[in-house]
C-alpha cells in the first residue's frame, strides 16, 4: 500500500477509534454494541513478569482479567443498565484517551490495528481509577463499515480492581 493511501487508512481509524471512545463516555452501549463483529472475542491476559516474547509466547497459558465474546458483553452492559451492578452506582464518569494509533497489517477485508489507552474512572466523587494499556485490534470489513473482530488489551498494571468499563 502506498504511503498515502496508508495514512489514509491509519487516519480513518483513528477517527472510528474516537467514534468509540465517545460512545463509551457516554454510555451508548447499543451504539457501540454495533461496531462490534458477532463473532467478537473481547479479552485481557493477565500481565506476566517476563520479556515481551515470553510473554507473548505464554500468554494462552494464563488466566484472563476477562474474556467475553458478544454475549458475554452483551450480559454485562445489561447488568450495567439493570442497576445491579452495585460497584458503578451510582454510574462512574469515565473518560477514554485513545493515541499511537498504528496499522499493523491490512487486506482488503480485515485490519490489525494498534493503540494505546489511557481510561479515567470516577464515581462517588472520591473514588478515582486510571487504567493504562495497549490494544491489539482485528476489524473486519463489512460492507463500507469495519467491525471490531478482536481486541486484546494489555494492562500496563498486573492487578485491575473492578472492571466496570470497556476498553
Amino acid at each position: 500500500m502506498a504511503g498515502e493511501e496508508r495514512l489514509a487508512l491509519r487516519l480513518a481509524f483513528e477517527d472510528l477509534l474516537y467514534h468509540e471512545a465517545a460512545l463509551l463516555d457516554a454510555r451508548r452501549w447499543e451504539e457501540w454494541l454495533g461496531l462490534l463483529d458477532d463473532e467478537i472475542r473481547y479479552f485481557a491476559p493477565l500481565r506476566a513478569n517476563a520479556p515481551d516474547e515470553a510473554e507473548r509466547f505464554n500468554e494462552h497459558r494464563r488466566l484472563a482479567l476477562f474474556d467475553d465474546n458478544r454475549a458475554g458483553i452483551e450480559a454485562r452492559i445489561a447488568r450495567l443498565n439493570s442497576g445491579a451492578a452495585h460497584a458503578d452506582d451510582p454510574p462512574s464518569r469515565v473518560r477514554h484517551f485513545v493515541a499511537n494509533v498504528r496499522i499493523l497489517d491490512h487486506g482488503t477485508e480485515t485490519a490489525r490495528v494498534a493503540s494505546n489507552v489511557l481510561v479515567f474512572k470516577s464515581r462517588r466523587e472520591r473514588d478515582e481509577t486510571l487504567f493504562c494499556g495497549t490494544r491489539d485490534d482485528v476489524w473486519r470489513r463489512d460492507g463500507p463499515r469495519w467491525r471490531l473482530r478482536e481486541r486484546r488489551v494489555l494492562f500496563d498494571h498486573h492487578v485491575i480492581d473492578n472492571v466496570t468499563v470497556f476498553f
